[in-house]
């Protein structure tokens, strides 16, 4: 499939996904700021039962949580400072995680049966996970409920993955005796 505009004269769904898998190849090449602009006509949709609305919600919030990720590569920074052009750095990072927690909650509000719900929840999880040890309480909470609410998912083994790795972290006595 070739990455050029989908034609606006295809029928409504027909257009959305196009625009999806376009933007899903872009994001497999870690094309970000393309993701973007791909995924935007899609968003533009107030109807939450618009064709592919929720996939371009995860889809988004998974770039800018990858965007903010990259923010630590200097090669990639002034890419993604070319994308968000008023933002400073540590702004920039902020705002792309509160992006994508947003979007992330908008699906799991939204479309509470759907299977994309336990995907976005372990998104946020992870998301606090990667903010460090100032918000391991926010992401255990994230993955109890996860184990509670979607126990069919294949996000709960995942979320008891992510609990027991924090545990075997944060658990740790600081000091050890040396009787």
């Amino acid at each position: 499939m070739g990455l050029g505009l989908p034609s606006e004269k295809a029928n409504p769904e027909e257009y959305a996904r196009n625009l999806y898998d376009a933007a899903l190849e872009l994001y497999e090449g870690k094309q970000y700021g393309l993701v973007l602009e791909k995924v935007l006509p899609i968003l533009m949709e107030n109807d939450f039962s618009a064709p592919y609305l929720k996939e371009a919600l995860f889809l988004r919030a998974v770039t800018f949580v990858e965007m903010a990720k990259e923010l630590k590569n200097p090669i990639k920074y002034d890419v993604i400072l070319k994308t968000f052009k008023e933002e400073t750095d540590r702004n920039l990072y902020k705002g792309l995680v509160k992006y994508a927690v947003r979007d992330l909650s908008i699906i799991i509000k939204n479309y509470p049966e759907d299977e994309f719900a336990p995907k976005a929840a372990y998104q946020v999880g992870l998301i606090f996970e990667l903010n460090g040890r100032n918000h391991i309480f926010q992401a255990m909470i994230v993955y109890a409920e996860i184990i509670k609410l979607y126990p069919d998912s294949p996000e709960k083994d995942l979320a008891l993955k992510r609990l027991e790795n924090i545990k075997s972290i944060y658990t740790k006595p600081a000091f050890s005796s040396s009787e």
